[in-house]
């Protein structure tokens, strides 16, 4: 007899299900497809005996999440994540309760394909196991699981002094012209040894040894010499550079960052700060006072990860910031929670009230530029748009014919735009 599906002929699949009728569904949609070795349990319990047992690994576990006895947020923190392989959550729960067990569960670090929701369609169940899973989100996760490493003051310091730290720029697109009007510098460690090191290996630590104001210093005056290289072929192109609260509380910051400014005749106004939120300021006085007077004197202000720190909405009100980034994990989450879309919609129109640009990050697919257009965003940034680069990378693609601008169509024609802004201006009394 032929297999109908044989994509499915090499995988093994648990289906974890209290439900004696959908748990025999399950098994004969997953036969039906062709999947090479179905297991079953009725319970955590047997589910665990089962895993224990077995020596293979799984490729995919179905997991009911209201269980008597050990329900399944409590089955997937002791099941032996190398033998689960992707968890496919089975579910009847509300969407708010179900958003909330997804969390959990990814804390744990278990790799998590996706929800069906009973009763079970064979459409859904077929999507969710099939070979090509997503190949950029998977490389997302991985990248932002890279293992930790310690490294010493000396070290670090050491990497400063031999000019290892270097600018990556990421750009920013308009959402209704998609046209790049910004970049955002990534700073990235050259390491002779271990290759590119992102910066969530050595921030932190920076931070800890009392080097984060030279790091930062260094990248400014590299970026505003990369600067003359894009300034003749898109002069309106803005420069985004982090900087730590650590680095902000110092009240001489703003002068000193004025004379580097001046001394390579770039105008402040090109240039916005990025606020983030890695350490808690020890002085805020302090730190309020520099991003003022930086403001005064023309640089912009962003209020990054809004929505993630720890007093976002203290310091909107306290701070003059002209512009917020929603963090990308919110950004993840309005995929699929009603509350997150709700959330942000209140935030694009709190910003549009305070005359504040937003900014999305994460955009990693056209839909999610088309949702967070739609959801009233100016700009966004993301691996959709462009991945990270070095300075002569960022030359070529500002120049290129190929750039985004010219790739990606229009998503609304004038009309259609006319009439989005309409509604968009109607949304925001709502």
């Amino acid at each position: 007899m032929k297999i109908p599906y044989s994509i499915f002929s090499n995988q093994k699949i648990l289906v974890l299900e209290k439900d004696q009728s959908q748990r025999a569904t399950l098994v004969m949609y997953l036969k039906v497809l062709g999947v090479g070795f179905v297991a079953e349990a009725a319970d955590a319990q047997q589910a665990l005996a089962l895993l224990d047992g077995y020596a293979e690994e799984f490729d995919f576990t179905i997991c009911d999440l209201r269980m008597g006895g050990m329900d399944g947020i409590e089955f997937l923190r002791e099941a032996p994540r190398a033998k689960i392989g992707r968890v496919i959550l089975s579910s009847a729960l509300e969407d708010d309760l179900l958003c909330s067990a997804e969390e959990i569960i990814l804390s744990y670090g278990i790799r998590l394909s996706g929800r069906i929701i009973k009763p079970v369609k064979f459409s859904n169940l077929k999507n969710l196991i099939s070979p090509a899973l997503h190949p950029q989100k998977a490389e997302y996760v991985f990248r932002k699981r890279v293992p930790f490493q310690c490294w010493s003051k000396e070290d670090l310091s050491t990497a400063l002094k031999r000019g290892q730290f270097v600018p990556y720029f990421q750009p920013k697109l308009d959402f209704a012209t998609r046209t790049p009007v910004g970049v955002e510098v990534l700073a990235r460690w050259m390491h002779p040894d271990q290759g590119v090191i992102p910066p969530s290996q050595f921030i932190p630590l920076m931070e800890s040894a009392g080097l984060i104001d030279q790091l930062t210093e260094d990248l400014l005056c590299n970026v505003l010499e990369s600067t003359k290289k894009w300034y003749s072929i898109r002069p309106e192109i803005s420069i985004s550079i982090n900087a730590s609260p650590l680095t902000l509380e110092n009240t001489a910051i703003p002068n000193r960052w004025l004379a580097i400014v001046k001394e390579h005749q770039v105008n402040p106004e090109r240039i916005t700060i990025e606020v983030t939120e890695t350490a808690l300021p020890k002085d805020y006085k302090g730190l309020l006072e520099s991003v003022t007077r930086l403001q005064m004197h023309g640089f912009g202000l962003s209020l990054d990860d809004f929505g993630t720190g720890y007093s976002s909405l203290q310091q909107l009100s306290q701070m003059p910031f002209n512009e917020i980034k929603i963090d990308q994990s919110f950004i993840a989450s309005a995929r699929k929670n009603k509350r997150s879309i709700l959330i942000l919609n209140s935030i694009v129109n709190m910003a549009k009230n305070l005359d504040l640009r937003t900014v999305a990050e994460g955009i990693e697919s056209e839909s999610d530029a088309t949702f967070f257009q739609e959801l009233g965003f100016d700009v966004g940034q993301g691996y959709h748009f462009a991945k990270p680069m070095s300075g002569d990378d960022l030359v070529r693609w500002l120049s290129s014919e190929q750039s985004v601008a010219q790739k990606i169509p229009q998503l609304f024609s004038l009309p259609k735009m006319a009439q989005f802004t309409q509604t968009h201006k109607a949304m925001r009394w709502v």
